[in-house]
Formats: structure tokens, C-alpha cells, sequence
């Protein structure tokens, strides 16, 4: 028996050394990607969430079970993810806006607002026995990562392509309806959900003043129409960068409205009370960021200094160069929005329904939105010039504000909607307006648009809550990566304006720069989004009278 046991042994050695060969670069390509897997998470100083805490929480219960036996170990965290109220009273919010969100960046009004709880297990000793973490859990967060980076392109190349298509329909189409479509899906959402879950969704959270709501709505209906707007007539690639202008002027706002203001404590110590700490490292990032931003301002400006340096037959010079500021400009009330949040959530200091804030956002928006669109239909025609027999343009108007009266705006709005539904006839869509309309599949686009800026809020979310903000942060990154790649491919491939060879790698320099800048703020940036929830206070029960 020993003999067979022997031959059997060398019997699988033999075998072995035939599949070494095999086997062993396949074995290393796994070592090489785990390994590259755990340095992208970086789960040395990542994971510390409410989705580990449960975990935890049950090894301390056993812990505790084993040493007392005649008793019941429990242990409760009072945890919400969702809203609710948390055992140390702690809220993370994060923000994104639109393109980096809208950062994320421009959405043009996403927020998150959940519940964080740190905590370490330790036994019935009192020893820490430290964090779990399975590669399970790390796995998640990776998927969650890649939706993250995906939702963020989808959303970039989905404006884009939406607002080329629309033409005069566009102020319409991707500002009101999506922010009318966006809203409804929310509340259905809501009532789904509560009628699934209940109330215990929304258990413990409390909504912001509607003055409060109102203000941020009116902020984004700004900068949403004026980004809608003008985006059709800017360079792909330049609408995934100069959409990031919004980080350096919230950098600067938060710096001269809000200085860092030291106060001491009782044991003598000193704290910083301002909501956003600026680090070199931050302002670093924003200033590459600005940099980017600058330089890819720069051409349209030379336009309009110095014209001939940019000659051109036809009359897209200006109208380029003047859409491409005001995109620019639509940044500055998406940066006021983005400090007015932060610090309205952070001075409010109490558990926020996400999603009845978002619909609200929504609602508002699109009711004020609807409102002022009057007032800035002509800003469609911006900076075109007369037309002329001798040209040969379509165009026959005297002046640009003249291409669409805020008069015509209700058969615009009633066009738009025929677009929207694919119903619009192909004389309309091509004659009917000075620019043509391509209304096939503008549902489709609209939906996955919103789509987009839903799913990046809800990786966002998962992302958090598995206790990997900087993850999170990188998934960013990732995603300004993609969604510049999905332009220069539209640009050079899809988009009927040809740019040349160097326009083309002048932008695509840019928006390295850009990477880099945002790699470098958004690795110390807001690492943990975080404030202390604020309780009122409970008076003396016993009190005598």
C-alpha cells in the first residue's frame, strides 16, 4: 500500500510539472491583478463605513456571547443608510454637479445624504479585533467604481449629442423636459417605495426650508439652460473640461467668503470651523484645473480680440467663440449652488431625504426654468451675423436676437414637444427653424441622460456606504478619463465641424491637464465628507414647577 501511495505521489508530481508550464503564468497574471486590484482600492486606509459596522457588530456579539454565557450580548448601532439617524449623530453629504459633477461635477443637482457611523469591533477584553473585509466587499465597491466612471461619461457624451441634435429645440428638450422627466422618476421612485418599504425609508429625516430649495433650483435653472444653451456650439471636448471650471471658482468663493477661522477648546486646543479646509495639495489640483480651464478659453477669446488670427468664411468664428464663454460662464452659478448646498446642509446639521430633495430640486426647476425661458430663448441665435445673398446662408435675419423671438417661444415649446415624442415632421425639423433638428431617438437620449445622473448618484451612494469615499473620488477621475476619450471620438469621428489636427491635440492637451488636476484635488479633497448631526435640545422632565 505504501508503494502505491508512493506511485500515486509521483504519479501527481508528474503531472504537476506537465501543467507547470501551463499553469503558472496563469497563476501569476492572477497574483499581478489581485495585487493591482488591492493598490487601486487602497483598502489600507479606505474602509471605515456602516456596511462594515453590521459585520463588526456581530463579532463583537460573539465575542461577548462566549465570555458571558449566562447572559445575552447585544449590540445595537441605530444605524439608517438611507437618511436616518445614526448612533454618533454623524451625516456625510456629498454633492455633485454636473460634469464633474457637473462633479461630479454638473448634474445639475444631485445630492447625496446618508448616515456614517466609525467604528472598531473589539472583544469582551476589550482587545480590537479590527475590520472585516471580505473580497466580496471589495468586489462591489470595484463594480460600483466602473458604474461610477460609466454613468459619468454616459452623462458628458449624452448632453453633448443631445444638445447637437435638438438645435432649436435643445433649450426645451435638455433643460425643461430633462429636468421634468428627471423629477417624475423620482417621485415614482418615492412611491414605489413607499409602498414597499413604508414610511421607515424617510424614518428620522427632516426637509430643508423650501426658501432654502428654492434658491438652489433657481441656481441650477441658471446654469443648466445657460450650459444647454450654448453647448451645441462648443468644441466636444472643451464641454468635458471647461464644465470643471466650476472647482476652481468654488475654491476661491469658499476661500474669501468662508476663511478658516480657528477656535480654541476648554483643553486648550484649536479647531478649524470652516466646512471646506483648503489643503496645498487642493489648491494645487484647482490651480492645474483653472490652468486647463484657461487655455481652453483661450482661443475663443483671441477670436474676439484679435479676429483675424482665426479667420473664417463662415459666421461659426464668433458664434463659437462667444457660446464657448458663455458655457464658461454658466459655471459660476453652478459653483454658488454647490457652496449654497454645503452650506446650508452643513449649518442645517440634521438627516436629509435624498431623493424628496432631489424631486423638489426638480420641480422647482423646472417650474422656474419654464418661467424665464422667455426671457432667454434669443440667447440661442448668440453672436450669429446677417445674412447676405452673397454668403449663401439660410439665415435670413437682420441681427442674431432676431433668429428666435421670445414671441415664436410657444411654438417652439409646442415643436419641442413633437420632437421629443419623434412626431415632428422632417419639414419642420429642417426648415422650420434657422437650424436644423434631428428629432430620431430624442427620447432614447433624454432618458439615458437622466438616467445617467440617477445612476451616478446611486454608485456614489453604494460607494460611501461601503466606506470607500476616496474610491469614490477616483472613481471621478476615471470617469472625466472616459467621458474625454467619448468626446474626442465624437469630435474627430461623429461631429460635422472639422477642427484640424491641431485644434484637435490642443484640446486633448487640455484636458490632460485637466486629469491631472482633478487627480490631485480629488485625492485630498473632502476625504471625509462629514458634520455632526445637531439634536434639539430636550428639556428637564422632572423638573419641579
Amino acid at each position: 500500500d505504501d508503494g502505491d501511495d508512493g506511485d500515486g505521489d509521483d504519479h501527481q508530481q508528474s503531472k504537476w510539472k506537465m501543467l507547470k508550464p501551463v499553469l503558472s503564468p496563469i497563476i501569476k497574471v492572477y497574483e499581478v491583478a489581485k495585487e493591482a486590484f488591492i493598490l487601486i482600492t487602497n483598502v489600507d486606509d479606505v474602509w471605515d463605513s456602516p456596511a462594515l459596522e453590521a459585520r463588526n457588530n456581530r463579532y463583537d456579539e460573539i465575542n461577548m456571547y462566549r465570555s458571558t454565557s449566562d447572559s445575552l450580548a447585544s449590540s445595537t448601532t441605530g444605524n439608517n443608510t438611507r437618511g436616518g439617524r445614526g448612533g454618533d449623530g454623524t451625516t456625510a453629504t456629498n454633492l455633485l454637479h454636473n460634469g464633474g459633477g457637473r462633479g461630479l461635477d454638473q448634474s445639475h443637482h444631485n445630492l447625496n445624504s446618508r448616515v456614517h457611523h466609525h467604528h472598531t469591533a473589539q472583544g469582551a477584553n476589550g482587545r480590537d479585533i479590527g475590520q472585516y473585509v471580505s473580497f466580496r466587499h471589495k468586489v462591489g465597491v470595484l463594480f460600483w467604481f466602473l458604474v461610477l466612471a460609466t454613468a459619468y461619461a454616459a452623462e458628458r457624451g449624452t448632453f453633448k449629442v443631445m444638445v447637437d441634435r435638438m438645435g432649436p429645440f435643445r433649450m426645451v428638450v435638455g433643460a425643461e423636459i430633462v429636468m421634468a422627466v428627471h423629477g417624475f422618476i423620482l417621485a415614482v421612485w418615492m412611491f414605489i417605495r413607499s409602498v414597499t418599504c413604508g414610511r421607515e425609508n424617510a424614518k428620522g429625516t427632516v426637509m430643508l426650508p423650501l426658501a432654502d430649495i428654492g434658491l438652489m433650483a433657481i441656481l441650477d435653472s441658471i446654469q443648466l439652460m445657460l450650459a444647454v444653451i450654448s453647448g451645441s456650439r462648443v468644441a466636444p471636448i472643451l464641454t468635458a473640461v471647461l464644465v470643471h471650471f466650476t472647482i476652481p471658482i468654488s475654491t476661491v468663493m469658499n476661500i474669501c467668503l468662508f476663511p478658516q477661522q480657528q477656535s480654541s477648546q476648554g483643553d486648550g486646543s484649536a479647531t478649524t470651523n470652516n466646512i471646506s479646509q483648503v489643503s496645498p495639495q487642493h489648491l494645487f489640483g484647482s490651480t492645474l484645473i483653472l490652468i486647463s480651464s484657461i487655455l481652453g478659453l483661450s482661443p475663443a477669446v483671441l477670436t474676439l480680440i484679435y479676429p483675424p488670427l482665426f479667420s473664417s468664411k463662415n459666421v461659426m468664428a464668433d458664434r463659437t467663440a462667444w457660446n464657448t464663454i458663455l458655457f464658461a460662464m454658466s459655471c459660476v452659478p453652478a459653483a454658488i449652488s454647490q457652496i449654497y448646498k454645503e452650506r446650508t446642509l452643513a449649518e442645517f446639521a440634521q438627516p436629509v431625504d435624498a431623493t424628496l430633495l432631489n424631486m423638489l430640486l426638480s420641480l422647482f426647476s423646472f417650474i422656474f426654468t419654464f418661467i424665464i425661458s422667455p426671457l432667454v430663448f434669443s440667447l440661442q441665435g448668440l453672436a450669429d451675423t446677417p445674412s447676405t445673398p452673397e454668403d449663401g446662408s439660410e439665415l435670413k435675419v437682420e441681427s442674431w436676437i432676431h433668429q428666435y423671438p421670445s414671441k415664436e417661444i410657444t411654438t417652439d415649446f409646442s415643436d419641442a414637444l413633437q420632437c421629443f415624442t419623434g412626431t415632428l415632421s422632417d419639414e419642420v425639423q429642417i426648415r422650420g427653424y434657422p437650424e436644423e433638428a434631428h428629432c430620431d431617438f430624442a427620447f432614447g437620449f433624454v432618458l439615458v441622460y437622466v438616467f445617467s445622473l440617477i445612476t451616478i448618484n446611486h454608485a456614489v451612494d453604494k460607494i460611501c456606504n461601503a466606506g470607500a469615499i476616496k474610491i469614490m473620488h477616483r472613481g471621478i477621475s476615471a470617469g472625466i478619463i472616459m467621458s474625454v476619450v467619448l468626446m474626442t471620438y465624437y469630435q474627430i469621428f461623429v461631429d460635422d465641424e472639422e477642427y484640424g489636427l491641431f485644434p484637435n491635440f490642443y484640446h486633448v492637451s487640455c484636458a490632460a491637464i485637466l486629469v491631472m488636476g482633478s487627480e490631485i484635488y480629488h485625492r485630498v479633497s473632502l476625504e471625509k465628507p462629514s458634520f455632526e448631526t445637531e439634536y434639539p435640545p430636550v428639556g428637564d422632565l422632572y423638573d419641579d414647577e
